[in-house]
This record gives C-alpha cells, structure tokens and sequence, in this order.
C-alpha cells in the first residue's frame, strides 16, 4: 500500500521541528551556561583587581574617601555588589573553571564562614543540580545550624550580649540602580524610610543608637561590633516547650512583632518525655511574674519560622539595658540544670 505524499511530508515536517527545538533547547542551555560562567569569571576578576590595587592584607581600603562608594558612583553599581566580589575573591583565591555554578549560588555560598562546610555545600549543589531559586534556603539552613553549634569555653555558652535600640542604617539601590532612601534596619525585615520619617533625625552613619528627644528621635553613632545588632525587650506570651517561646517584641518606635523563638545552641528533651515536660514546666515558672526579659536574635529565622534567640532575665527591673548586661542567661542555665543539652 502507497502512503500518501502528503502524510509523507507530514511526518518529514514533524520530525524536521522535533530535531530544530531539541537543537533550540540544547544551544540555548549552551549560552546560558556561558554567560553564567563569564559572569562569575568576571566578577571574581574584578574582586581580583579591587584588592590587588587598593586592599591592604585585611582587605581595608586606604583610599581617602571610601573607595566602595567611589567605584560604585563611577560603575553605576551598587556598593555592596562590589564588597561581595571582593569576598568572592578572597574566599576563592583560585578563579572557578567551568563551573555549572552560578553567580547567585556563589553570593549566597560566600555567606557561610567555615571553608570547608562552604566546599561541602558546593558540592552538594553541583551533585544535586541545586537551582539558584533553592539555594537561598540551602544555604540558609547551614547558617542556622552552624549558629546552633557553638563552641564552650569551661562548660560556657559563648554569646554576644546586644544592646537595646541599637539599629543599622542600611543603603542601595532599587532594580533600576536608582538610589533608595537610607533606611533604618529594626529587624524582622522591618525598616523605617528616611524619606518618610520626620520624627528621626538621621544620620550618616552604619550602626546607630536610638535616643527619645521629645515627641521625636535622635540618633547617635556606635562604633562598637555589630554582633550586638538586634536586642530587644519582650514580653513573653507562651512556652511552647523546653527551648521553644513566642514572645512579643519591642522593635521600639512603637513597633511590636510576634514572634516564635528558638532559644540558640541548646536543645531540650522532647514534650513526648517526662525530661521534657520537667524542661517546659521549669522554664514556665522561671518567667512568670517577670516584667520583661531581653532577647538577642540571630540571622533569619529557621525552616520552623523560629528566630535564634539568646534569653536573658533580670527580675525586679525593666530597664532594659541593666538585664541586657546582667541579666541570667536562659540558655546557659537550662544546661547547668541538664535540662537541656547542647544542640548537635
């Protein structure tokens, strides 16, 4: 039987556009590949001549005015682009060959401290195929938990004890490279607009301590660490169990957030346990009948939506500052009474 001319070209055509989208789909992987390589060339090249040419040995600039924003103004990019191409540098002394990696994995790769967690992680992407959209969790799952694992120093939690009211003004600029207003970082991706609030009287400044003058407020500069970021009063709602509380929080400026917390590096007997009924229970009755407590969080919340929380409690005062510096630090005590161990 003759097959029909017709039904001939039909099948020549249908193959003809399944052989030209594969080779489409192919070429087009192709050039992403390579502009995502030459990217991630290029931008390691430029951290590369940044602080070959005006970087000392710890990467401070000895330019007269700050050499960032200098570079910045000229290249029409945002400083803190250029800041993390020079940490990609440093972090990866040996520019990456053809790598499947992309920029987006490398700025969120340089985020993770300890060099060989960061290999791990980088390889663990490479085997895994892991897009740049799942990378923001992946690593910031490993942050958290290298958070959790501190170090003791003679039985001792180490922790930096915040100040209250102390924020960051934070700077950059918008899809366009437009310049967007300073902003005051209160936490909890929280931020009040300068452009937009009369009653502060910014500052030029990185970290600020928020002082009530009148119906307004002033801000003063601190030139201390910026571990002590991110303290606040609260008023605690509910234990959830042994290392678990939702509180609410004080940002100030009249801001309040609920939040749930994880109480940082420690990690307490399941509710399913008698150990961890005693654990709740005793760390119920510790913060009954307390005024307010202070908590230090850390970084971006958990997979859980639980911010890492060091605990602090000073009965007889609310003065925020004196429980910040001397209060009892929860965390630390639940451990000296094994009811909590240290969270591995």
């Amino acid at each position: 039987m003759t097959v029909p001319a017709n039904v001939v070209v039909e099948k020549r055509f249908t193959k003809l556009l399944t052989s030209i989208r594969r080779d489409m789909d192919t070429g087009l992987k192709e050039a992403q590949h390579l502009l995502n390589l030459a990217r991630v060339q290029t931008y390691w090249k430029i951290g590369c001549s940044i602080a070959e040419s005006f970087l000392d040995k710890d990467y401070r600039s000895a330019y007269r005015v700050s050499l960032y924003q200098k570079l910045g103004e000229e290249l029409k990019l945002n400083e803190r682009v250029l800041q993390k191409m020079v940490q990609f540098y440093r972090m990866y002394p040996q520019c990456p060959g053809n790598t499947p990696l992309t920029w987006t994995h490398y700025r969120h790769l340089i985020s993770v401290a300890d060099s060989k967690e960061r290999l791990k992680l980088e390889r663990r992407m490479i085997k895994e195929g892991v897009s740049s959209l799942q990378v923001t969790e992946l690593v910031r799952d490993k942050n958290v938990e290298a958070l959790h694992r501190v170090e003791l120093k003679g039985g001792q939690l180490t922790c930096a004890r915040g100040i209250p009211y102390l924020y960051a003004i934070r700077k950059g600029t918008d899809l366009n490279g437009v310049p967007f207003s300073p902003r005051l970082d209160l936490g909890f991706h929280v931020a009040i607009d300068s452009a937009e609030a009369g009653y502060i009287k910014f500052i030029n400044s990185k970290l600020v301590c928020s002082i009530k003058e009148g119906a307004g407020y002033r801000l003063e500069t601190y030139k201390g660490p910026s571990e002590v970021l991110y303290t606040y009063g609260a008023w605690i709602d509910r234990v959830v169990d042994g290392d678990t509380l939702v509180a609410r929080i004080d940002m100030g400026y009249g801001m309040l957030t609920t939040q749930r917390l994880r109480l940082r590096a420690i990690d307490a007997p399941e509710l399913s346990t008698l150990a961890g009924v005693k654990a709740k229970e005793y760390l119920t009755g510790r913060l009954k009948g307390v005024e307010r407590v202070v908590v230090k969080t850390h970084k971006d919340p958990e997979k859980y939506g639980r911010y890492l929380t060091d605990l602090f409690v000073l009965e007889g005062t609310d003065d925020l500052a004196r429980i910040a510096e001397e209060g009892v630090y929860v965390n630390q005590e639940l451990l000296d009474k094994g009811l909590a161990g240290i969270y591995k």
